[in-house]
Formats: structure tokens, C-alpha cells, sequence
């Protein structure tokens, strides 16, 4: 992943990493805390329950 892929993940909001590609995503969460995994995770899945 390019600095400037991580940089924009890092900088966006739970809403707004549904807009990037999940491999991208998957990537980043792997060098973020547990906490994030779980919170992106809810994110994904109150998003599909609103579909």
C-alpha cells in the first residue's frame, strides 16, 4: 500500500472507510489496535443493517 493509501486511511472517518477497497482496508487494520477491527467491523455491519 502507497503512503498516500495509508495516509487517507488514517485520516478518514468509520463512515467513510466503506467507500475503500477492502483489501486496503483489511491492510491498514493490520497494524491498527484491536479496538479499530472491532469498531470498523460494527461499522460494516450497521451499514448492511440499514440496507
Amino acid at each position: 500500500m502507497s503512503e498516500e493509501q495509508y495516509s487517507k486511511l488514517r485520516n478518514a472517518t468509520l463512515p467513510e472507510l466503506l467507500n475503500f477497497e477492502a483489501h486496503d482496508v483489511i491492510e491498514w487494520l493490520k497494524g491498527q489496535g484491536y479496538f479499530m477491527g472491532e469498531a470498523v467491523a460494527k461499522q460494516c455491519y450497521q451499514h448492511l443493517a440499514s440496507q
